[in-house]
């Protein structure tokens, strides 16, 4: 992956899924799993590309993949709690 496309198709893909999360986070008003996901894709990146630690860079998916079900969990409860009765 330390091609010459290696780093710059990470970003991009670090970059859509920061994208998808953030819009599922503005939809819904709650930030904190697009902080969290911040938080992982620089873990990752940086675990990557910086300092070459896979424990880092494997912490930071676990936390990336946290991030996105908490994401998707939080839109599922929500929807459930507003439906009519």
């Amino acid at each position: 992956m330390r091609s010459v496309w290696g780093t710059p198709l990470a970003v991009i893909l670090l970059g859509i899924t920061l994208a998808s999360i953030g819009f599922r986070a503005w939809n819904r008003h709650d930030l904190l799993p697009f902080l969290l996901a911040m938080l992982s894709a620089v873990a990752v990146f940086y675990g990557k590309y910086v300092v070459d630690l896979r424990s880092v860079e494997f912490g930071g998916l676990a936390l990336l993949v946290c991030a996105s079900l908490w994401s998707g969990w939080a839109k599922n409860q929500s929807s459930r709690s507003t439906a009519p009765m």
